[in-house]
């Protein structure tokens, strides 16, 4: 029996802070692209008004980022994943003075190419 995956998560880079990108997976073919902006980068008063909306913004909110954030998930068997050499090497790429040095976080290289044009 043939097993297929799909998979989508959300990832924030620091040359690019308002915009949510997505990398998306299905079998072996895999893309990145942008989807919008983060709610922290858009106005309170743009915001839906809903209740179930600020339940939800309410959970994943940060002091700091707002509602940016890394959001991956590896599949495969624990004892096939050298989870910490894994979670070690994501790590390495993490800016651990982004809402210090925010000046020198956005000076960082970024490989993407356009999401938006004229909106980087």
């Amino acid at each position: 029996m043939a097993r297929c995956c799909s998979r989508k998560r959300f990832f924030w880079i620091s040359s690019r802070p308002d915009y949510v990108g997505e990398v998306s997976q299905a079998g072996a073919f895999a893309r990145h692209q942008g989807i919008g902006r983060w709610w922290a980068a858009v106005k309170d008063d743009q915001w839906p008004k809903d209740k179930s909306f600020n339940e939800n913004i309410n959970k994943i909110w940060t002091t700091n980022y707002g509602d940016r954030r890394q959001e991956i998930v590896f599949i495969g068997l624990k004892n096939q994943m050298d989870i910490n050499f894994i979670k070690d090497k994501l790590d390495e790429f993490l800016i651990k003075d982004y809402s210090i040095n925010l000046e020198n976080s956005l000076k960082f290289k970024d490989p993407f190419p356009e999401w938006f044009q004229g909106k980087q």
